[in-house]
């Protein structure tokens, strides 16, 4: 990383910068808009060590903030001496800008005056109009490396003008890319979205609550198994079905879920569901206040019902039932074996003998 060196100055009056092994400075974006050619100037010196080219660099921008063609590149060999280096640039059709940036190559050297100017001629040196080594200016600052306990800007645009961080929005920050943005606001604290501002996941607040939102979940940027929360719909007994709530996939079935734990619209006011296609536990509310506890697929079809004051199983064909009177296991209608305040006894065909 360079620094400013005060004790080596360009004809005892400016402040060099000296560039180590492979630094760069990035000058002031220069408007070019209606220009033919523009002209960089700088003088250098390397005081000792070995002597290695540095280079140039031009990266011209559309009036889209785009980049046109590839970047030119003009090498150049610093000497023992402070000397003054130019070159002129021709202005490719398009271009409003032109980004220029200086690199060290692999040994450095110090560096002073830069000035960029419109035509063909490089000018005396004027402080006033160059691009200096820190340059800052209403449109942004431009330097290798910037350190500051404040900095107050509106917009700070990365060299090829595909990167903003916007901080002049009233109610938000902003981040565009060319493929996904980033918005920090009081609402939604974060929210990352792609370039058709389709939200991808964030933070949201409501009522106080900071909530999380997304489209998967998953422990691994490549993992075998993620949930979803949300919604699908599936066929039950030749009715559809709608569940809510959080599904289990994995790379066997990334299309279909593996397991669920929902919310249904069936039966009675929404069951819930923990199971799959194949098998489901259903926890249901029944009237009065009671539960119903429901196995189907390869479980069997079978259901456990939870009333204040009495519970029933029903378990391939058989009921058993007991409440506050009597307890009773029946096949049917017409046969039972149980027991109530008279005593045990046995309905067979509908007729029910006591013991």
């Amino acid at each position: 990383m360079g620094q400013i060196d005060t004790t080596l100055r360009y004809n005892g009056i400016y402040n060099s910068y000296e560039m180590g092994p492979n630094d760069t400075i990035h000058a002031s974006i220069f408007e070019t808009q209606y220009l033919s050619h523009v002209t960089t100037q700088f003088v250098a010196v390397r005081v000792a060590g070995t002597i290695v080219d540095g280079w140039i660099e031009a990266i011209w921008i559309d009036a889209d903030g785009e980049q046109i063609g590839t970047t030119k590149t003009v090498t150049w060999t610093p000497t023992r001496l402070w000397k003054r280096y130019t070159h002129t640039f021709e202005v490719p059709t398009g271009a409003v800008k032109v980004k220029l940036t200086y690199r060290s190559g692999t040994a450095g050297y110090h560096f002073s005056c830069p000035m960029t100017e419109a035509g063909e001629i490089a000018s005396a040196y004027n402080a006033q109009t160059a691009a200096q080594l820190a340059y800052h200016t209403a449109g942004g600052s431009y330097i290798g490396f910037l350190n500051a306990n404040q900095i107050v800007a509106g917009v700070i645009r990365s060299l090829d003008g595909k990167m903003r961080i916007r901080l002049d929005e009233p109610s938000e920050i902003a981040m565009d890319g060319t493929a996904a943005k980033l918005r920090i606001s009081p609402a939604y604290p974060l929210r990352v979205l792609d370039s058709a501002n389709n939200v991808i996941a964030g933070l949201m607040l409501i009522e106080g609550e900071t909530r999380f939102f997304t489209s998967a979940l998953a422990n691994s940027e490549n993992p075998y198994s993620w949930f979803t929360v949300g919604s699908i719909e599936i066929e039950e007994d030749g009715n559809p079905v709608t569940l809510d709530g959080l599904f289990l996939f994995d790379e066997d079935s990334p299309a279909e879920p593996v397991y669920w734990f929902a919310r249904d619209t069936w039966g009675w006011s929404g069951n819930l569901r923990i199971g799959n296609n194949e098998n489901n536990i259903f926890i249901g509310y029944l009237p009065l206040g009671g539960i119903s506890l429901y196995a189907s697929g390869a479980m069997g079809n079978s259901h456990f019902d939870v009333h204040p004051d009495s519970i029933t199983a029903y378990i391939d064909g058989f009921v058993f039932s007991s409440d506050g009177d009597e307890t009773k296991i029946m096949s049917g209608s017409n046969q039972a074996l149980g027991v109530d305040s008279t005593g045990p006894y046995r309905i067979k065909n509908g007729t029910k003998t006591y013991w």
